[in-house]
């Protein structure tokens, strides 16, 4: 047989032409009509095997160097396996995976590959492009499928032995799958055999995965062109559109990279932006940061700097700088002069910016336009433009030579001065950007600027970048001869800027720079003798600052404002140092001075501050109160920081008089406004609040992410009392799960001199987390000293009653009960009593904790029965209440005493729910002492396999909802009705006791480990 006899068998209406080239299949006009073109492949009829070789080698390198992508493109992964359904049944298919470089097309491709495999798939998959290299493919194909290219002659002979291969493989009524990735860097011999294959399969359970990078027709190579041409008149064969990365996949990508928790959600979005989504270049530059000293590391995945102030890699900006050298120069300075402005500008603008007229500028933005440079946007009817790529943009700015940019800079401070117009918050940093890169001497509206645009950074907690403006500021003041003329204020910000980047001495010096600036104000001096305190408060050293208010309010020539302003600052230091009645007067004072001013904000940041301390107080109903006044202000102030620490406030109170589950809604969505509003002080606190509320559901894996983002947050912002609350809380979850911390390293001494460190909303978390960590460890006797530490700590500290309900308290009882001793749990069971005597507003928990106390004050006076019935009932009432730790911790007493009672039947069931719960939560301590309990009762713990509290179809519901996919195409993914899917939201949500699928998505990446969980239900 010849060496094209077994393609004209198989093509009645082919024409064979020898046109000088191996193989080329093209379409022809008549339906159906192929001209296909062969000859040898040289002397030797194998061709260039060191080619092939080569080809191979860097296909390897290529898919070692590939990074994982977040296997999130669920939808495209379901259509795909509707293919292999296709194929299964008898009717070849194929499809192709259309997107530019980084959007995952290679990840897919291979995990198309796998997911063939799975099915049973005789799975032929090439991974990453071949190159240009003749007949590559075809030695590929052969590897792949087990043959010797050796043994055949030429090309045609082998191309005809895979071809009978694959027909074998399906007399035998095995599938095929065909995975190939690149396949527009094929030669022109390999593009043919990929035609020939798809259009032509070789055995009707045949399926086909291409993956492709789009580009301009006129720079597709013309074998390209007439590959797509014939493979898009097919009709049944199916194209997928892969577009830049969404907000979920881009925050898979980034956390597979840096610690856990360390990445900010606002780094992930400015990365994510700054990007355009491109998978690749998101990778290179999260990589970037990885190898950056730790302390600059901290400052941009904490968000505390902006990525405008990162150097970016190389690897990132080659192509950028690589698709800009091909511009002209004209084109090129109307890229330049965007680049500066920074924001979307009007072709007159640009005119003006350039020196240009208008319509060549308008016809070069056209071209540029259509060559993707640039975009237009519409803004009053009026079609303004920006550069398309933020990556180029930087490019451009990076590379101009300082004099240019400088001229560029004065023209665009020019235009923004001749508008007249307010400047509105988008544009105030690339206001002060303008004023520090333009060549005029800076004049004292331009400070002021400037000032307003650090104030605008820090307000944002975006300390390292207000940093970074305001050192710009005072250098170049200092290069004008002009330091005099330097606000105090810019030291006073500059200070704060430098204490949050760490930078203690410096901040140090600004200060002391601030109290001897000369001005006309009389209390000048003011600012920098507040920020010096709460410097001092930062650093735990509370008495100290206390000195610094009252001197400062004794002084004459304070404005109303800044005494509320004062006095609230020095009313927080009183409740810190238990002095409540101190602190109700300072607040009372300030508030009437902040009504009398009709300062909105700062009437209800005092009646937030004001909540906060009732609650602490464990008067929970008044600080729900003030918190519902607070946040009624907050909206009408429009502070939307303001309204997110209400919204946290709110949660903390109504957690404690009503329900865990109700607060820890409201604490969710205080979390998400704090967010969204870049107020990363409140993210911290809210997320311990949130992490309190979830050690207490049972929910520790959600604890445990939020706990670690909390500790990252305070590390990148340098917040060193939040720290140690933080950390305190991440080692508190190590002990409840069995895990050793080193607490010398983690949690130091609480004490500074004689001095107690951060007050007790810090040092008790400390001590608690210490607590726990000693009983891991077996150390009983300083456990009892440690607890009891901190319990003698606030009976000295008034102010602070819900630390003793929460958690002191019903420690000390519970190692009463562990240790036998009456006179310990008889003072922790009094103690809760005396506090309800007080009228204590945490009833219901309060309640609850008081019978669990008598319960355990029970089991010493060996009064099991009692002791029983009374634990029981506390179980119940902590389940009412959502208290799901606490309940299995009652459960677990009520066992141990109905086992000494001799009723072995409740003591088993109690025992034996004990340990599904603390199995469940993964208290692998309180595990094992249930099972020895199980045993001692002569019963072996029943088996039980942790279940995901979501089933394997509400998974993969879910995880398409959190990629914002709508019903419909939920629907469509998973070839189901919409009904259904909406049926399933509506109980995933119910289940879960969420509201949005904003929720959802947090719910999904704190419990990615219950999802196989819920797959392995079906095995």
């Amino acid at each position: 047989m010849s060496d094209d006899s077994w393609l004209r068998a198989g093509h009645a209406n082919i024409t064979f032409v020898d046109i000088g080239c191996r193989i080329r299949i093209r379409r022809m006009p008549a339906p159906n009509a192929y001209v296909i073109c062969a000859r040898p492949l040289g002397a030797n009829g194998r061709g260039d095997m060191a080619a092939r070789r080569a080809a191979r080698t860097h296909q390897a390198r290529q898919t070692t160097a590939r990074e994982r992508l977040p296997p999130v493109r669920s939808m495209v992964l379901s259509r795909v396996s509707t293919w292999f359904d296709h194929a299964q049944s008898g009717r070849a298919s194929a499809g192709v995976l259309v997107g530019p470089a980084g959007t995952g097309k290679s990840v897919l491709a291979g995990q198309s590959a796998a997911v063939a495999s799975n099915l049973g798939f005789v799975t032929v998959s090439i991974e990453g492009h071949l190159g240009n290299v003749p007949s590559a493919l075809c030695s590929e194909l052969a590897r792949e499928l087990g043959l010797s290219e050796e043994e055949f002659a030429s090309t045609a002979g082998l191309l005809r032995a895979i071809r009978f291969e694959l027909q074998r493989l399906g007399t035998r009524g095995r599938c095929v799958a065909l995975v190939l990735d690149d396949v527009q860097r094929y030669s022109a011999v390999d593009l043919a055999i990929v035609q020939d294959l798809v259009l032509h399969p070789p055995l009707p359970r045949f399926a086909a995965v291409l993956t492709l990078q789009p580009d301009e027709p006129s720079r597709m190579p013309p074998h390209v062109a007439d590959f797509l041409q014939a493979v898009d008149a097919e009709p049944t064969i199916e194209w997928l559109s892969l577009g830049p990365l969404t907000r979920e996949e881009a925050t898979f990508l980034v956390e597979s990279h840096v610690p856990p928790g360390a990445a900010a959600p606002r780094f992930i979005r400015d990365a994510l932006e700054l990007t355009s989504g491109n998978a690749t270049n998101l990778t290179q530059l999260v990589q970037h940061v990885m190898t950056m000293p730790a302390h600059q590391q901290a400052a941009f995945l904490s968000g505390s700097r902006t990525l405008d102030d990162l150097d970016l890699p190389e690897a990132v900006t080659r192509r950028a700088a690589q698709r800009l050298a091909g511009l002209q120069p004209r084109p090129y300075a109307l890229l330049e002069a965007l680049a500066v402005w920074a924001l979307p500008a009007s072709i007159e603008l640009i005119v003006e910016l350039s020196e240009g007229s208008d319509r060549a500028v308008e016809a070069e933005m056209e071209r540029l336009e259509l060559s993707s440079f640039v975009v237009s946007v519409e803004s009053q009817a009026v079609p303004q433009f920006r550069l398309a790529d933020p990556i180029e943009a930087r490019v451009v700015y990076q590379n101009m030579p300082v004099l240019r940019r400088r001229r560029l800079h004065q023209r665009a401070v020019g235009l923004f001065e001749s508008r007249g117009v307010p400047v509105v918050e988008d544009e105030l940093l690339v206001r002060a950007n303008h004023y520090l890169g333009g060549s005029d001497r800076l004049a004292s509206p331009h400070s002021g600027h400037i000032l307003q645009a650090a104030r605008y950074l820090v307000e944002r907690t975006r300390y390292g970048s207000a940093h970074e403006l305001l050192t710009r500021f005072i250098d170049r003041m200092k290069a004008e001869a002009a330091l005099d003329d330097v606000p105090h204020a810019a030291f006073v910000l500059l200070a704060e800027t430098s204490s949050r980047s760490g930078a203690w001495h410096e901040a140090n010096q600004a200060l002391a720079t601030a109290s001897s600036a000369r001005e006309d104000e009389a209390a000048s001096g003011f600012p920098a003798l507040r920020r010096t305190a709460r410097d001092l408060v930062a650093r735990g050293r509370e008495p100290a600052a206390l000195e610094i208010y009252r001197k400062i309010l004794q002084a004459e020539g304070l404005d109303p404002g800044t005494r509320a302003q004062v006095l609230e600052d020095a009313a927080r230091i009183e409740s810190m140092l238990g002095r409540p009645d101190e602190a109700t007067r300072h607040y009372r004072e300030a508030l009437a001075l902040a009504e009398s001013v009709s300062d909105t904000r700062l009437s209800s940041e005092l009646r937030l501050s004001q909540a906060i301390a009732f609650v602490m107080r464990g008067q929970a109903a008044q600080g729900q109160a003030l918190s519902v006044e607070g946040s009624f202000l907050a909206g009408v102030a429009g502070d939307r920081n303001m309204l997110a620490r209400a919204l946290s406030s709110i949660g903390t109170a109504v957690g404690d008089t009503h329900s865990l589950a109700r607060g820890n809604r409201w604490l969710r969505r205080a979390l998400r406004a704090a967010e969204r509003s870049d107020d990363y002080s409140a993210v911290s606190w809210i997320g311990w609040r949130l992490a309190s509320a979830y050690i207490e559901l049972g929910d520790w894996g959600a604890a445990r992410s939020i706990a670690d983002t909390c500790v990252h947050i305070d590390a990148g912002l340098h917040r060193i009392r939040s720290l140690r609350r933080s950390r305190a809380m991440q080692s508190l979850i190590h002990a409840l799960e069995g895990r050793s911390d080193a607490l010398d390293e983690r949690l130091g001494d609480i004490f500074r001199g004689v001095e107690l460190f951060g007050g007790p909303s810090v040092y008790i978390p400390d001590l608690v987390a210490r607590y726990e960590h000693q009983l891991l460890s077996g150390d009983h006797e300083a456990a009892a000293a440690t607890i009891e530490s901190a319990h003698e700590l606030l009976l000295r500290t008034p102010g602070w009653e819900r630390y003793l309900i929460v958690d002191v308290l019903p420690r000390r009882a519970s190692l009463a009960a562990a240790s036998g001793s009456e006179s310990s749990a008889r003072e922790a069971a009094s103690g809760l009593e005396r506090l309800r005597s007080q009228k204590v507003e945490m009833l219901p928990l309060l309640e609850v904790q008081i019978t669990h106390a008598n319960a355990q004050l029970a089991l010493v006076r060996r009064e099991w029965t009692e002791a029983a019935r009374l634990a029981e009932a506390a179980a119940d009432g902590f389940d009412e209440l959502g208290y799901r730790w606490r309940r299995a911790l009652a459960r677990r007493d009520a066992g141990s005493a109905w086992m000494r009672a001799g009723e072995t039947v409740r003591a088993t069931a109690s025992t034996q729910e004990a340990y599904e719960l603390f199995e469940g939560m993964g208290a692998l301590r309180q595990l094992e002492g249930a099972r020895e309990t199980l045993l001692a009762l002569g019963r072996a713990p029943k088996a039980f396999r942790r279940r995901s509290t979501l089933t394997a179809r509400q998974w993969q519901i879910a995880e398409l909802a959190s990629q914002s996919l709508t019903d419909i195409e939920i629907a469509g993914a998973l070839g189901i009705s919409r009904r259904t899917v909406t049926t399933h939201m509506h109980n995933i949500l119910q289940t879960l006791e969420l509201q949005s699928r904003t929720e959802l998505r947090a719910w999904i990446t704190a419990h990615e480990g219950e999802r196989a969980l819920a797959f392995a239900d079906l095995m």
